[in-house]
């Protein structure tokens, strides 16, 4: 993790390393997949709840599950190895509140470091 971050540089429009909850793993191929993620509020305020993305592309309303799961449960300025990247983070979209990189193990050089994208 140290050698990691020692090499990554963030986007542009990605905050401080500082205040994400970074995530490892290593993939199949031997490299390191990581995601950085800028911790967020479990509560539900006024006027926020969760959706349910149904077939049609329309939504529904739904309850919001239980968002404190052992393993990810991570603050800001954390990090935590986890299995194997099955067991990262999954998140579809956060744009640079969600930092994917991939770290070639062997070569010790950072081979991609984006943003997610906007859902």
């Amino acid at each position: 993790m140290d050698q990691i971050e020692k090499e990554v540089q963030l986007p542009r429009d990605a905050r401080p390393l500082r205040d994400y909850a970074r995530y490892y793993a290593y993939a199949e191929t031997g490299d390191v997949e990581a995601i950085y993620l800028v911790p967020f509020d479990n509560d539900v305020k006024p006027g926020e709840g969760c959706e349910e993305l149904l077939e049609d592309i329309t939504s529904k309303q739904v309850p919001c599950p239980d968002l404190e799961i052992p393993t990810m449960n991570l603050k800001a300025g954390q990090r935590r190895w986890v299995r194997d990247n099955r067991h990262l983070p999954a998140v579809n979209d956060g744009g640079c509140a969600v930092v994917n990189v991939s770290f070639d193990w062997k070569k010790g050089k950072v081979k991609e470091v984006r943003c997610n994208g906007f859902a």
